[in-house]
């Protein structure tokens, strides 16, 4: 499979396509990207390590936002939990 294209199966007179292809818009306009990144000079190695670079900052980013999450659900239920026990005491005295 290319990337960029998505197989299309169409169904006509009993018979099934497989063989058409259809442009996926958001990695076509990556494709433009790294055309346009080749025709300005840049290597196939340079443009790769440009993406993996690119790819790699949105990974820890996305990383760093999902432990914050976590972290703040963990600290919510720490303090239900707190909250819970000392009502819990009270109604037992």
């Amino acid at each position: 499979m290319s990337f960029g294209y998505r197989i299309v199966r169409t169904f006509q007179n009993g018979v099934v396509s497989t063989g058409e292809r259809e442009i996926v818009p958001e990695e076509a306009e990556i494709i433009r990207g790294i055309f346009k990144q080749y025709l300005a000079g840049a290597s196939p190695k340079q443009i790769h390590l440009g993406w993996w670079t690119c790819t790699n900052r949105l990974t820890i980013a996305r990383q760093e936002v999902e432990e914050r999450v976590l972290r703040a659900l963990q600290d919510k239920l720490m303090r239900k939990g707190s909250s819970r026990s000392s009502a819990a005491s009270s109604r037992r005295r």
